[in-house]
């Protein structure tokens, strides 16, 4: 052999070796041990159904729960409340309906004929989504803890379907010894990252007033990890014109970072969604980065949902700080806070939305 092939070989048998111990966002996977729990044909009822009980092993200071799936009969969609107790928690910090929490706030209505709609399946890059055309909802948004995961399942009625009993299936599973790892840039979150679900119920916002979709307490660091919203608004009104301001820090004024210079924009799409350009078809689409899974249009109101993830495009609060949509805009657009010259004419919109926030103490 030459001298250079020679040479070669130290570096050769290096790249090998660490291409042998494959490692998850920096931690060897030979420290992960895997946990995961299944139910088949439970019947869910207003008293909690415990899908998940589990501690992490002795020594072990970190897990995370990284796949939540179920599917089931009549109101599974958004008449199960899904709660994740974590490190003793009595009151859950992490809870969602199976569909709200892949995006979709409006699973029992269906999309206007018009509309190039998205189909039964869709898929958010893998963050989120759907595999079925009855329930199949399913999300790896990790949830982070640090002693006990206790996950459970119980119905809450009153929202979309009102029944008292759903048979469902569900699955639950994660990996001790792992982090919080966000997106395809690898950041890497503090071991006390702790994930909250943050909602906001379906409820009636006057034009031109501020909607918070999330906020964080100054002295604590947080970064959003996905946010999805379901908006009611009278029908081509100037309600889709707001702009969404992202402030980084509890002290942090008016505009701060403008992240969305329009409903549809903020959520990667233009002219509503489709609906206001070419041949006025609403597109629905369902993308790692961002979605419009519902689009409704009658002859009086109208209805939107989309979610927008940012495990890419990352939004990071580094003392407190909020995340915010205004119900239509002015003349002056996103950086005028007066109300004179509204555009068409906004009306009040009913705004429902999820933001799944990592935050931390500074």
């Amino acid at each position: 052999r030459d001298r250079a092939t020679m040479m070669m070989m130290p570096t050769a048998s290096l790249l090998l070796a660490a291409l042998l111990v494959t490692r998850t966002g920096g931690v060897d996977v030979r420290s992960l041990t895997s946990f995961s729990n299944g139910l088949a044909a439970v019947t869910v009822t207003t008293d909690p159904v415990v899908v998940l009980n589990y501690s992490l092993p002795v020594g072990v200071t970190i897990g995370s729960s990284t796949h939540f799936w179920c599917t089931g009969g009549d109101g599974i969609d958004d008449d199960v409340l899904i709660e994740y107790f974590v490190d003793g928690e009595t009151t859950p910090s992490v809870f969602f309906t199976p569909s709200r929490a892949a995006g979709q706030h409006f699973p029992s209505t269906p999309s206007s004929d018009n509309v190039d709609a998205l189909g039964a399946t869709w898929s958010a890059g893998g963050l989120f989504g759907r595999g079925a055309s009855q329930g199949g909802w399913y999300t790896n948004a990790q949830v982070p803890f640090g002693r006990t995961l206790l996950v459970t399942a119980r119905t809450i009625g009153g929202l979309d379907e009102g029944g008292d009993e759903v048979a469902a299936w569900i699955k639950v599973s994660g990996s001790a010894g792992l982090g919080v790892v966000l997106g395809p840039h690898g950041v890497e979150l503090p071991l006390d990252a702790r994930l909250e679900v943050q909602t906001l119920e379906p409820a009636s916002h006057q034009p031109l007033s501020m909607v918070t979709l999330a906020s964080v307490p100054a002295g604590r660091g947080a970064a959003v990890l996905s946010v999805s919203m379901g908006v009611t608004s009278a029908a081509g009104t100037g309600y889709i014109e707001g702009c969404f301001h992202a402030y980084t820090t509890a002290d942090s004024t008016f505009p701060g970072l403008i992240v969305g210079t329009g409903f549809e924009d903020y959520f990667a799409s233009a002219f509503w969604f489709g609906a206001a350009s070419g041949d006025g078809t609403p597109h629905e689409y369902a993308q790692a980065l961002a979605g419009m899974v519902h689009f409704d249009r009658g002859a009086v109101n109208e209805s939107i949902g989309a979610y927008r993830n940012h495990d890419r495009d990352l939004l990071i609060f580094t003392d407190g700080g909020s995340l915010q949509w205004r119900v239509g805009d002015v003349a002056g657009k996103c950086d005028d806070e007066g109300t004179a010259d509204p555009i068409n004419n906004p009306q009040p919109a009913t705004v429902t939305s999820y933001a799944f926030v990592y935050t931390w103490a500074n």
